[in-house]
């Protein structure tokens, strides 16, 4: 990521489970340092592996994990 700039970007990252979903934080910090709005998803089975608090504390955003969340505005 080093000399891209990414300020005007909006990264969704889905995370499933696996051993990457460990390697995930790094990138989401990575994506937010360079300037980017970070929306993460994750599936139940991920939220186990990492706490999602984590990505929040990291993007100042809440993590999504429903397909329809009524009530919600858009991730703008």
């Amino acid at each position: 990521m080093a000399g891209k700039n990414v300020d005007t970007h909006i990264v969704v990252v889905g995370i499933t489970s696996g051993i990457a979903a460990y390697k995930m934080p790094g990138l989401v910090e990575m994506l937010t340092a360079a300037g980017s709005v970070v929306e993460v998803v994750m599936t139940a089975s991920a939220r186990k592996m990492v706490d999602p608090k984590e990505f929040e504390a990291i993007t100042g955003r809440r993590v999504h994990h429903a397909l329809f969340e009524i009530g919600r505005a858009s991730c703008r």
